[in-house]
């Protein structure tokens, strides 16, 4: 049901950030990203207001340091891309990546779907979002995306 779901995604967003370790080949990855000539990190996040101190406690104990993070609490993000005029942008729902592509078709971001074990079974968006399997993959396509 749509309660026991809202119930379920909330207990996720706010366990001890110790009981929530990071995904493999996370940490070495993401360094090698964020070393990347020009790229800028931002968290652009749909949690509802009382669940950014939990986020924030969480990049702070993996130390995971980011350029900011931006809340829509619970809104498309599409607004957010064009605002800071992201280049890519990384999510692992497929819906939000729907909404966004709703909203506005013509978003000059490339998007890419994050597989996972949540999402493996979901249908892609659209023929133009872009899916990545595990950190390593991700990082090899910013890296080539941005030698261009």
């Amino acid at each position: 049901s749509k309660e026991d779901h809202e119930n379920a995604t909330k207990k996720a967003f706010m366990t001890s950030p110790e009981k929530l370790p990071l995904e493999k080949d996370f940490k070495e990855n993401f360094e090698k990203i964020k070393k990347i000539k020009n790229v800028e990190i931002f968290v652009i996040t749909s949690r509802t207001d009382d669940m950014l101190e939990h986020l924030q406690n969480y990049l702070k104990y993996h130390k995971i340091y980011v350029d900011g993070i931006i809340n829509t609490n619970n809104k498309n993000k599409a607004e957010v891309l064009k605002k800071i005029n992201a280049d890519i942008f990384v999510e692992d729902s497929p819906f939000k990546l729907w909404q966004i592509l709703k909203e506005d078709p013509d978003l000059p971001c490339k998007l890419i779907l994050y597989r996972n074990l949540q999402n493996k079974n979901e249908k892609k968006p659209s023929k133009e979002v872009i899916e990545v399997n595990g950190w390593e993959e991700l990082k090899n396509f910013i890296l080539a995306y941005k030698s261009f």
